[in-house]
Parts: structure tokens; sequence; C-alpha cells
């Protein structure tokens, strides 16, 4: 069950919760909880979770896809007020989902049980388009990643992933780079390298500074 803060976070911070009657909203707070999760936490597996539909509170989700031989390339992540849809994939009728979300921090998230999920969508068009249109968006960023990798040159595509932060100089290690980008940590590393002798950037260990990506453009 959910307590005031819960329900004032949904208020506030989500798209979803306003679309909901009265009686889904004493349905939703009845049966959704507050859920903690720890940093390198495994959320959902392939199709053989069904955890529910989940709102990030605090920390940061990845979604992400894993091959034959354990290489992982990121498809998304969600942070404070992002919904998961693919966690609840069991209310998909013939649909699977081969991918796996873990968490990249420590994390709080509220989670409604997929089973109550369907039933309140059952007689609320609004939340049906809402979960419609959620699950139209992460099709439509994991559709965007896969050209990425399959038409941009690597160097192209580390350089978008680099601008992608706001901060000029980034945490992050060659490794978290890889499983983000779907290729080898050596790949990674290499192509670091040059761009630190050709004056783009400055390594140091566990970050990146930001000098000038647009040398390669």
């Amino acid at each position: 069950m959910l307590n005031k803060f819960d329900i004032d976070f949904l208020e506030k911070h989500t798209q979803f919760y306003s679309t909901l009657t009265k009686e889904d909203k004493e349905l939703f707070n009845s049966k959704a909880i507050l859920a903690r999760y720890s940093k390198d936490n495994s959320l959902y597996f392939s199709d053989r979770d069904c955890n529910g539909f989940i709102t990030v509170v605090s920390g940061t989700l990845r979604a992400f896809l894993t091959s034959d031989e354990g290489k992982e390339i990121t498809l998304y992540k969600l942070q404070k007020s992002d919904s998961c849809i693919l966690s609840a994939s069991c209310i998909f009728k013939n649909i699977h989902f081969n991918i796996n979300i873990d968490t990249l921090e420590d994390t709080e998230a509220i989670v409604l049980p997929s089973h109550y999920l369907e039933m309140i969508s059952k007689n609320n068009m609004s939340l049906n388009k809402y979960i419609l249109d959620l699950t139209q968006s992460r099709f439509s960023e994991v559709m965007w990643i896969m050209q990425d990798i399959v038409f941009s040159s690597f160097d192209k595509r580390l350089i978008k992933y680099l601008e992608g932060f706001s901060e000029k100089t980034i945490k992050i290690t060659h490794e978290s780079i890889a499983n983000d980008l779907g290729t080898a940590r050596e790949v990674v590393s290499r192509m670091l390298k040059y761009f630190e002798k050709e004056g783009m950037v400055k390594l140091s260990r566990g970050s990146i500074t930001i000098i000038d990506l647009n040398k390669e453009k």
C-alpha cells in the first residue's frame, strides 16, 4: 500500500495517474508498493519475469539486450518519474520481450503488480492510450539504437554518446561505455585514446573530460 508521500509523487511527477478514476486510484494505491532495489539488482530477465508496472521515484534503471556470448547493449535508461511497461509484459498477449532490466544505482520505485494494471486498464481508455504511447516510445528508442548500430561508424556513435552527457567531466568506466554501446571494452579504449591524441578528450582513471568533440566532425 502506498503512503501519502508516494501518492503525492504520482500526482506531481507522472502523466498516467491523473487519468485514473477515484476507484482506479483507490485500487492502485492499495495494491502498489514502494520497492527499494540495490545497485546492480536484476528487476526483469527476458520474458521469464513479470514484476509489474514500475515508476521510478529515485535512481536509474537500464534496459538492455544480452547476446549468447554475454555482450550487452543498452537500449534505454529510466530515471525519476519515468515508467517501465515492459516489466509488466505479461499483460501483452502473444508478445515477448527478450530484454533485461537492472539498476545502475540504488533505486526506489513504485510497483503495481501486472494483474492490477490489467484490471484498471480494461475500463480506462486514457490509461490504455498512455500504455500504448509508452510502448511505442520505447520501441522507437530501440529502433533508433539498432539503426545507429547498423548504419553509423563507431567513432560517430561514441561522439554522440559522449555528447549526451551534460557534464564536461564524465565519471564513467570504459566497461560501462562498452555495455551501453554493445561493443568490447578494448574497442572503446582504443577509440578514446585516439580521441585523446587528437585533442578531443582528456582521459583519467574512471573519468573522461570533454575538450572538443567537433574536431572529428
